[in-house]
């Protein structure tokens, strides 16, 4: 499926938006450079899949040559597992669009980069547009951040431990909520609960 046109027109839209930036909420470090939204490649086949993780990682951010989602499987554990998953049921990252709660490097309290609910708050409206541009069958989310976020734009009103492997009816289509696929994550969830649960995904599409 190609939807380059739709993805590359709501991307244009994305770097416009300074609201975050304008609030303080974000990180300006990183060489002189701005945080600023950080998109995805459009996928080479599209298999109308939306996965929803936290927020862009550092090095994403930063690096002059990326500026792209990349889940870099070389340098990132999180990555590593997340690809590991998709293989697992036959697909690859450039068959899902990635995306994040929140599509610039949030600050918080503690210098992580996990977001807070004013960042989700504000980007919600992207992660709408994003989901309207390409109508996906699936919105996949990857953790309790991912699934606050897909709440703020219609709720569901679960939890992930409510949540946890359902698939249930949001915005016209289908949500599956799983639990995050990094380290921490994983040690919450196991890796090898995590693995049987993405095939769930699998009998969707």
């Amino acid at each position: 499926m190609d939807i380059s046109k739709q993805l590359a027109a709501f991307q244009a839209k994305a770097k416009t938006c300074t609201v975050c930036r304008s609030l303080g909420l974000l990180h300006e470090e990183g060489g002189g450079r701005r945080a600023y939204p950080v998109l995805q490649q459009t996928p080479l086949n599209f298999k109308e899949v939306v996965a929803v993780m936290e927020a862009p990682n550092w090095d994403d951010t930063y690096n002059p040559r990326k500026g792209y989602i990349t889940c870099d499987p070389g340098t990132d554990e999180t990555g590593k597992f997340l690809f590991e998953m998709l293989k697992s049921i036959n697909l690859a990252p450039s068959n899902v669009i990635l995306t994040n709660a929140v599509l610039c490097l949030p600050i918080t309290k503690h210098g992580k980069n996990k977001p807070g609910a004013s960042q989700l708050t504000n980007c919600s409206r992207w992660l709408a547009e994003l989901v309207d541009a390409v109508g996906p069958k699936v919105i996949v989310t990857f953790g309790a951040v991912a699934l606050d976020a897909v709440n703020r734009i219609e709720k569901h009103h679960m939890s992930l431990r409510q949540a946890l492997g359902r698939v249930v009816p949001w915005r016209g289509r289908k949500m599956l909520a799983l639990a995050h696929p990094s380290p921490l994550g994983r040690a919450n969830r196991v890796a090898e609960l995590q693995m049987q649960d993405i095939k769930v995904l699998q009998k969707l599409l």
